[in-house]
């Protein structure tokens, strides 16, 4: 997906299996690739100004990520337990069997199958441009069996449609913006990798090449280039042309925003590290600030990014700059940002808290039993009750209840492990979708919920 690292694993495993861990350096590149995942899948809401009256409520969201009013009562539309969630794309949930290939396209509204794929490991991957994981354009499928006897090959399909759009090799690689990247270390004892990459819009090869480069500080890729080895000695390969630059000297941007007043805000790796810049409309640096990284929610209202909140790399502490100054004005030892919008930032924990964005001051915190989670409509929020076993939407401002979602028994019990809902929420965290759905999976049970 553009303008996030996406960590390649040295190990070849199919999607869905658990990583393989290895020891690693403080701070790797790919341990900055891991948590960048997880943060950015993690922040997927925001919200709040002043409480309104239902009815001027009701052109709420409109930005990626937010659900209509929230104010609106939620009942269980269907529900599924022999199925994984991987992810939604347009009117359909993709869901992923037991058995772990294959992949059904089920209808939101109603769950009947719109379409599927009976084999393969199969995961969705997003198209150019977007920054929204819950909205994937395509679904790519690897190893998959063709039934007339030939090889096996990786199918893209388009996520809405079912619809194959080309035919790749088999094998491993990752999606990148337009481009299919597979990543092939030599032999053990080798000295170097094959890189080979095939365009996603026609299933043809770009190019194919084997480089002579030190892996043993890992690799990961960047918003154009594969990035190998660390510190002064890694190198960069560029994916459209193949070319090879310094990398540690040049920097690979892996995140661009825009923030209020013009200004664009980049995160770049560094020498080892991670530096966030502030550019004026002209291009002039107004600020930067090394070992910080700021991860943009799909659901985060730009208008809120007046102030930034990041991720301190050497303490893991959350801190609020200002944008337009990089001055620090608040930073919190616990939590990572859910919610944002001007005034207001949601943070998670037990149960998490609501805090202003400017001062840090904590504005209210929820009940006992609850735990805030990242849905809301801009003006309100959705908080997990563990003990009532519901949902409840809570005023962002000051935390007044103003209704109440039944889940069916679902187990809303945050988890204890990191297994992720669909590669882009957490096992108890519900996910807005399309027409003010919410999917909400306890890792044996999904529902859908929907006005």
């Amino acid at each position: 997906m553009a303008g996030e690292l996406i960590e390649v694993e040295l190990d070849d495993e199919p999607p869905g299996s658990t990583p393989r861990g290895r020891p690693r350096r403080p701070w790797s590149l790919r341990r900055w690739g891991g948590l960048a995942a997880v943060l950015a899948v993690l922040a997927t809401a925001a919200s709040a100004a002043t409480a309104t009256d239902s009815a001027s409520r009701a052109g709420r969201g409109g930005l990626p990520g937010f659900t209509t009013d929230l104010s609106v009562p939620r009942h269980i539309l269907w529900e599924i337990s022999d199925e994984d969630v991987l992810g939604l794309a347009g009117g359909n949930v993709l869901l992923l069997s037991r058995t772990g290939t294959g992949v059904r396209a089920a209808r939101l509204q109603d769950g009947s199958t719109a379409w599927r794929v009976d084999a393969g490991f199969c995961q969705p991957i997003g198209s150019t441009g977007t920054r929204d994981p819950a909205t994937p354009q395509r679904v790519v499928c690897q190893d998959v069996t063709d039934p007339f006897g030939g090889p096996m090959h990786t199918q893209v399909v388009d996520a809405a449609t079912g619809a194959t759009l080309v035919t790749l090799p088999a094998g491993g690689g990752a999606a990148l913006g337009d481009l299919w990247v597979d990543v092939e270390p030599d032999s053990p004892g080798g000295a170097g990798v094959t890189v080979s990459v095939w365009s996603l819009r026609d299933g043809k090869p770009r190019w194919s090449r084997h480089y002579d480069v030190d892996l043993s500080g890992g690799y990961g890729l960047s918003e154009s280039a594969l990035i190998v080895g660390e510190g002064s000695t890694a190198v960069a390969i560029d994916l459209t042309t193949g070319a090879v630059h310094p990398g540690a000297s040049a920097g690979q941007t892996v995140a661009t925003v825009e923030a209020p007043g013009g200004i664009t805000i980049t995160a770049t790796w560094v020498d080892g590290s991670m530096r966030l810049s502030a550019l004026d409309p002209t291009g002039a640096t107004l600020w930067a600030k090394e070992d910080a990284f700021y991860v943009a929610s799909g659901a985060e209202d730009p208008a809120a990014r007046s102030v930034l909140v990041v991720e301190a790399m050497d303490t893991g502490e959350l801190v609020a700059l200002d944008a337009a100054t990089g001055r620090e004005l608040w930073r919190s030892s616990t939590g990572r940002m859910l919610v944002h919008v001007p005034g207001v930032v949601a943070v998670d924990g037990t149960p998490g808290r609501v805090l202003d964005d400017r001062t840090g001051q904590t504005l209210w915190v929820p009940s006992a039993g609850e735990h805030l989670v990242a849905v809301s409509d801009r003006e309100l929020v959705l908080v997990r009750s563990v003990t009532d076993d519901e949902l409840v939407v809570r005023d962002l401002r000051d935390g007044h209840a103003v209704v109440r979602y039944r889940v069916g028994g679902l187990n809303l019990t945050p988890p204890s492990d990191t297994r992720m809902l669909g590669g882009w929420g957490w096992n108890g965290a519900p996910v807005p979708g399309p027409d003010g759905t919410i999917l909400l999976s306890d890792g044996i049970r999904t529902v859908v919920l929907g006005p």
